[in-house]
């Protein structure tokens, strides 16, 4: 299987139909492809990408009145086709005696590696010790055995782009283990290209040209191996940066498909199914220079007293409106960057169109090291804000979620004196992700009110008391909620009582200055 050529990316069509494309196939408009169909959540992430990674590859405009016009008048199948098939050499996923899609150089011909059953390319998939610990509840050992070539692909491109530490030399993604991906999509698109479209940076802005031909300076898969044994790093420098969408950390060779039958993650049926592969460790080791253009990053001090960027990780409990203006609108040189193609819309693609109704899709691991906690993904709204609004927009939201922590805080500490005697410092976190859950449909609806507010130059003041009389109102029902639920200790009534009377006066105190802030609306 060629992935520029063949049919292997699972899409919904206009008519719903589910069936395989081509890469090429997103420009149809003739019943166009409005969605990737894919048969896992990560898969379908990763599937954007590398159509991402592609069209900036090989069809990234020149600047943003190009993209534009290609933005109104989606490129004919014909015209996509051409511009792919250029690198088509190094898409092909088996090739016994030649380069392989995200698979090692060197390793062509020693297939004398560490064997692997196909389903350790999941990232979820068991480790070794859980299974010798009888610990895979949930995702269980021997399920997946064999994989058709479009599972196979999409597995092994999303083992690279999100690659975990796997133990000693086997190497994290470009991003580091468990990136958070995002990405800019229209709430109203008709096809998967405008979807696709929306991520795709112009030359003037990144990247500079398109390069001429498929070598290793894009594809590490193309050339030697850049073997990180000595701890030897690569640089943007060293190679072209559009490696960012073709980041090859692990050292992997699939093994030759052998017999037909039904695929254990999609349950369609394939002529050729993989069932192991080998791997190596010491690939290639990115420097934590690198910054990819669909990740926001955040600076860290190291011990030299230096900074580096740090792309954002999945964490427990995932993605919530606390999250909301590091992923879609602040930009802070000393703390924090939202991602590349999520800042070239705002500052300059968003006031091109003539739709405003746009999100952020954000999606990524939860990872502990090498075992993956959960896979999240949440939808963000992209407000517009012209930038001499942007400053008290952003502090006025800022004023928000501080007001929202504060009650969270004492809300936690309140559920703690009405359950014991001698409240303990086990994990409470739960109730962080159940206030946010809650309250997230109230939090969108005062933003954008706020919002309207600043462009007509009207009070804020109704709008910000309303956020504070909720964040009351849901402290109160979340106490009510858990606090008699049974504990350990036996119930006791007299301490319940007390812990809520304790939260009541707290959330109305003036110590609490976020609260107090919204109540004077300052």
């Amino acid at each position: 299987m060629n992935l520029i050529k063949d049919k292997w990316i699972p899409a919904k069509r206009k008519d719903h139909t589910i069936s395989k494309i081509a890469p090429w196939e997103i420009g149809a408009d003739n019943n166009p492809v409005v969605e990737i169909s894919a048969p896992r959540p990560d898969f379908r992430g990763a599937l954007y990408q590398f159509l991402i990674g592609l069209l900036q590859t090989a069809y990234a405009p020149q600047d943003d009145d190009e993209w534009l016009e290609h933005w109104e008048t989606i490129p004919s199948c014909s015209e996509l086709k051409k511009a792919f098939e250029k690198y088509s050499v190094a898409f092909e996923l088996y090739n016994e005696n030649g380069p392989a899609f995200m698979q090692d150089y060197d390793m062509q011909k020693d297939f004398t590696k560490n064997n692997n059953e196909i389903k350790s390319l999941l990232i979820d998939s068991p480790g070794e010790n859980t299974i010798k610990q009888n610990k895979d509840h949930f995702v269980k050992r021997s399920v997946i055995t064999n994989l058709c070539e479009s599972c196979t692909a999409s597995a092994l491109f999303t083992l690279q782009i999100n690659a975990p530490s796997g133990g000693q030399g086997h190497r994290t993604g470009l991003r580091g283990g468990g990136p958070i991906t995002t990405l800019v999509i229209s709430n109203t698109a008709d096809s998967l290209w405008k979807l696709i479209w929306l991520n795709i940076l112009s030359l003037e802005y990144k990247f500079g040209k398109c390069p001429d031909k498929a070598d290793d300076k894009v594809f590490p898969w193309m050339g030697p191996t850049r073997d990180s044994r000595a701890d030897k790093k690569v640089y943007p420098m060293d190679v072209n940066e559009l490696q960012q969408y073709w980041g090859m950390p692990r050292r992997i060779r699939l093994n030759k498909p052998s017999k037909s039958g039904i695929c254990d993650i999609c349950g369609s049926y394939a002529t050729q199914l993989y069932s192991s592969y080998v791997a190596q460790n010491y690939g290639v080791s990115y420097s934590s220079t690198w910054t990819h253009s669909l990740s926001p990053y955040r600076w860290q001090i190291e011990k030299d007293k230096s900074t580096s960027l740090i792309a954002i990780k999945g964490k427990q409990g995932g993605i919530s409106y606390h999250d909301w203006l590091s992923l879609t609108l602040i930009t802070n040189p000393k703390q924090q960057e939202i991602a590349a193609v999520v800042r070239s819309f705002n500052s300059s693609k968003l006031w091109k169109l003539n739709e405003f109704d746009f999100s952020v899709w954000c999606f990524g691991y939860d990872m502990d090291n090498m075992k993956a906690r959960c896979w999240y993904e949440q939808k963000l709204p992209l407000l517009v804000i012209p930038e001499e609004k942007k400053g008290e927009y952003i502090e006025k939201i800022q004023l928000l979620t501080e007001a929202t922590q504060e009650c969270i805080k004492v809300l936690q500490e309140a559920i703690k004196e009405a359950w014991s005697s001698n409240p303990s410092q086990g994990d409470y976190s739960f109730i962080d992700r159940i206030f946010y859950q809650e309250t997230e449909t109230e939090f969108f609806e005062v933003a954008n009110s706020i919002q309207k507010c600043l462009l007509s130059g009207k009070s804020l003041c109704r709008h910000l008391l309303h956020w504070h009389s909720t964040l009351i109102s849901f402290s109160e029902k979340i106490f009510d909620q858990f606090a008699l639920q049974d504990t350990d200790e036996i119930r006791n009534m007299k301490r319940i009582a007390l812990a809520e009377k304790s939260l009541m006066s707290k959330l109305r105190s003036k110590n609490m200055k976020s609260m107090q802030a919204l109540k004077e609306c300052i």
